[in-house]
C-alpha cells in the first residue's frame, strides 16, 4: 500500500483534537449571556453621573428622540409607566428638558382618563401615586391638575379608601400611597379616608416573619423590601411604639418604625448572593440591586461601603454597574427570564434601565447632601444643612460607653434640627439606641410637626452636580413660543396635539391669557378638533376590535360595516392612520368579502350560462321537431294529390 511518507495521527492526539474542537463548537453556541463577575471599582459621582448621562442618550436614542427626551415618543408616554419614570429621573437629576411639554401632556393624559368609570385605574392606586411623583419631579403639582383642577393626591392616597381600597392591588398601593404622601410632607385632612398613622400601620402589618415584605407569599422579596424601607425611611427616628395585628404571624406585635427598619435590612442582607447579586422570581436581575441602592440611599447608607452588603470587596453598585451594555441600556438579567420573556438578556431594556437610572440619581443625591429621591421639597438651606451635620457629628462621636451627660448633649444638639428635617440625621438611632439602654427616654416631635406641612405646591428641581443652582419651574410663554404657536395650521391632526397642548398650557399657567385670548380660543378650537379626531381613532379601534377583528368571521353581510370602515380610514392623515390598530384585519375582511362576492357572481354567471345554454339546446330540439313535424305534413299533402 502507498504512502505519502507521513505519520499518521496517535489516537491521543485525535482525542485531544476532538476535545478542542467541542470546546470550540460549544463557545459558539453558547449563550451570550454568560458574562464574567462582577470586579469591584471605586465609581467617583461623575462616573456615576456619565453613567445616568448613557442611559438617558440611550432612551433618546430608542425612541428617536432629539435633544430633549421629553418629546415624541416619551412625550406620548406621559401618563404611563413608559415615560413617567424618566420624567422622574431627570427631573431629580436637574438636567434641563422640555418639562413644560410633559406636564401639558400628563395633565391631559389624567384629564381624559378621568371622563372614565375607573379613573386612572380599577384598582392600581400606584397610577395615581407614579404620576404624582413624575408631575412633582417637573416642577408640577399635583394637586391642581388641568381645568378640573384634580387633585392626584387626595384621590390617590388618603381618600383612595372611598373609592378601592388603598393595598387593592397588594402592599405596592400602600408603600407607594406613602411615598406619594410624604413627596412634599402633605397634609392629611381630619375627614380623609385613612390618617397617616392608619397607612404606616397597614404597611408595617404587611411585614413577613423573615423581617421584609414581598407582593405574595410568605417570604420576604428584595424589591417589596427594599420599596418598604423607601416608605419607612421619613419615620426612622419616630419613637412612636405601633401596636398592631402582624399579619404573616397572626399575633399582636407593638414596634417602631425604626425597628422594623433594622429587621428589613437584616432581611435584606440575609437574601443577598455570594456574588453580591439579588435573585427575584428566580432571576439574578438589575432592578431588585436598582430597588436597593434607592432603599439604602433614603436611608444615608452608602451602598458602596457599607460593609452588610459587600461580598468578597464587591459592592452593590459593582454588580449594578455589570448590568450596562455599551449602548448605555441596562439589561434586565445576563440569563433569559422565563417570568419576563419580554427582556433581552443581550439588549438593554426600558424598565431595567429606568430602574438604573433613579438608583444612581438616588445614590447621586445621598452622596452630593440633597434631599431623597421621593422628597421632592426645596433642598435644605445652609444652615439646616448645618445643623443636620453637627447632630450627626455629635452621635457618630458617641463611644458605645458613653455616659448620660454626653448622650443628653448629643441629643439637645439632635433637638435643634427642626421636626421635618430630623430624618436627615441618619445615625439617630444609634442614639436612641444608647439612650434606651441607660434608662433614659428619647422622645419624637409629633407627625403634624415633621409630617404634615403642606396642602399643595410644586415640585423643586436642584442640578445635582450644582446643588446651588435650582431650576426655573416657572411657565412662561415668550415670543418664541407664540411664534411657534401661530405656526400651528388651522386644519389640524393628531400629530399637532402636543404643540396645541403646549401652547394652551403655558398661556394658562404664565398669566398672559388676557394678552393672548384669540391665540388661546383658536388653540382651544384646534384642541376640540384634535379630540373629536381622537375619539373616531378611539371609535375605529373599538369597531375593529368588537366586530372585524378575526376575519374568519366576517361574511358578506358586513360589507357595507367593511366599507364603511374603510371609508374612514382613508379619511384619516398618515399619522393618525398609524394609531389605528388591527387595520391589517379589515383589510383581509375586505379581501375575503371581495373574493366571496366575486365567487357568487361567478357562481351565478356560470349558472346563467348553463340555463342559456339548456335554452338554446331546447330551442333548438323544439325548432328540430317543428321542422320534422312541418316535412311530414308537406308529405301528407303531397299524397293526398
Amino acid at each position: 500500500m502507498a504512502t505519502t511518507g507521513t505519520k499518521a495521527p496517535k489516537p491521543r492526539i485525535l482525542y485531544k483534537a476532538g476535545i478542542i474542537l467541542a470546546v470550540l463548537c460549544a463557545a459558539a453556541v453558547w449563550p451570550k449571556t454568560v458574562q464574567a463577575a462582577p470586579v469591584h471599582h471605586d465609581y467617583s459621582d461623575e462616573e456615576l453621573y456619565q453613567a445616568a448621562e448613557k442611559i438617558i442618550q440611550w432612551k433618546k436614542d430608542d425612541t428617536g428622540a432629539g435633544e430633549h427626551l421629553l418629546a415624541g415618543e416619551c412625550l406620548k408616554s406621559a401618563g404611563s409607566t413608559q415615560g413617567d419614570w424618566y420624567a422622574l429621573s431627570l427631573g431629580r437629576l436637574g438636567i434641563e428638558d422640555d418639562y413644560t411639554g410633559y406636564l401639558a401632556a400628563v395633565e391631559q393624559n389624567v384629564e381624559e382618563r378621568y371622563q372614565t368609570k375607573e379613573k386612572l385605574d380599577a384598582a392600581k392606586a400606584t397610577e395615581w401615586h407614579r404620576i404624582s411623583l413624575a408631575i412633582l419631579a417637573a416642577g408640577g403639582d399635583p394637586t391642581d391638575v388641568g381645568d378640573s383642577h384634580i387633585n392626584l393626591i387626595a384621590d390617590g392616597t388618603y381618600n383612595r379608601g372611598k373609592t378601592a381600597e388603598l393595598g387593592a392591588q397588594g402592599v405596592n398601593g400602600i408603600i407607594w400611597g406613602l411615598l406619594c404622601l410624604d413627596s412634599l410632607r402633605y397634609q392629611v385632612p381630619k375627614d380623609a379616608h385613612d390618617s397617616r398613622e392608619d397607612m404606616i400601620r397597614m404597611l408595617l402589618q404587611q411585614q413577613k416573619a423573615d423581617g421584609g415584605f414581598a407582593f405574595s407569599g410568605e417570604s420576604a422579596e428584595p424589591d417589596i423590601t427594599a420599596m418598604a424601607l423607601d416608605a419607612l425611611s421619613p419615620y426612622r427616628n419616630d419613637e412612636t411604639v405601633y401596636t398592631y395585628t402582624q399579619e404573616a404571624v397572626k399575633e399582636q406585635v407593638s414596634k417602631t418604625v425604626g425597628q422594623v427598619i433594622e429587621e428589613s435590612l437584616d432581611s435584606l442582607q440575609s437574601l443577598q448572593g455570594k456574588d453580591a447579586g439579588y435573585v427575584s422570581w428566580g432571576s439574578d436581575n438589575s432592578e431588585s440591586i436598582s430597588q436597593i441602592i434607592t432603599a439604602l440611599s433614603a436611608l444615608g447608607i452608602d451602598a458602596a461601603s457599607d460593609q452588610r452588603f459587600i461580598k468578597d470587596g464587591i459592592t452593590l453598585l459593582d454588580v449594578l454597574m455589570d448590568f450596562q451594555m455599551s449602548d448605555g441600556g441596562f439589561i434586565h438579567s445576563r440569563e433569559y427570564d422565563e417570568e419576563n420573556q419580554s427582556a433581552d438578556p443581550n439588549e438593554s431594556n426600558t424598565l431595567a434601565s429606568e430602574q438604573a437610572l433613579y438608583a444612581l440619581t438616588s445614590y447621586l443625591r445621598f452622596h452630593g447632601g440633597l434631599r431623597s429621591l421621593f422628597d421632592c421639597r426645596e433642598e435644605m438651606s445652609p444652615k439646616v444643612k448645618a445643623q443636620v451635620q453637627a447632630a450627626r457629628t455629635a452621635i457618630e462621636e458617641l463611644p458605645e460607653d458613653a455616659g448620660v451627660p454626653q448622650m443628653q448633649e448629643a441629643y439637645d444638639i439632635y433637638g435643634k434640627v427642626s421636626p421635618s428635617e430630623r430624618s436627615y440625621v441618619h445615625n439617630y438611632h444609634k442614639l436612641s439606641r444608647l439612650m434606651r439602654e441607660s434608662g433614659l427616654e428619647p422622645k419624637s416631635a409629633p407627625l403634624e410637626e415633621s409630617m404634615e406641612l403642606c396642602t399643595s405646591g410644586r415640585g423643586t428641581q436642584a442640578d445635582i452636580r450644582n446643588p446651588e443652582h435650582v431650576l426655573d419651574t416657572e411657565i412662561t410663554f415668550t415670543e418664541e413660543d407664540r411664534q411657534a404657536a401661530e405656526a400651528i395650521p388651522e386644519e389640524v391632526t393628531a400629530e399637532h396635539e402636543m404643540p396645541v397642548l403646549k401652547a394652551l398650557y403655558q398661556i394658562e399657567k404664565s398669566g398672559t391669557e388676557k394678552a393672548d385670548q384669540e391665540l388661546a380660543e383658536s388653540l382651544r378650537a384646534k384642541k376640540e378638533a384634535i379630540q373629536q379626531r381622537k375619539e373616531e381613532i378611539r371609535s375605529l379601534n373599538t369597531l375593529i376590535k368588537e366586530e372585524i377583528s378575526g376575519a374568519d368571521s366576517v361574511s358578506v353581510k358586513n360589507r357595507k360595516l367593511v366599507k364603511s370602515v374603510k371609508t374612514r380610514y382613508q379619511a384619516l392623515s398618515g399619522y393618525e392612520q398609524e394609531l389605528v390598530e388591527g387595520y391589517e384585519d379589515v383589510t383581509r375582511a375586505d379581501l375575503k368579502i371581495s373574493n366571496t362576492i366575486r365567487g357568487i357572481a361567478i357562481t351565478c354567471a356560470a349558472g346563467a350560462a348553463v340555463i342559456i345554454l339548456l335554452a338554446v339546446v331546447l330551442l333548438r330540439s323544439r325548432k328540430r321537431r317543428q321542422e320534422k313535424r312541418s316535412r311530414k305534413m308537406l308529405d301528407w299533402e303531397e299524397d293526398d294529390e
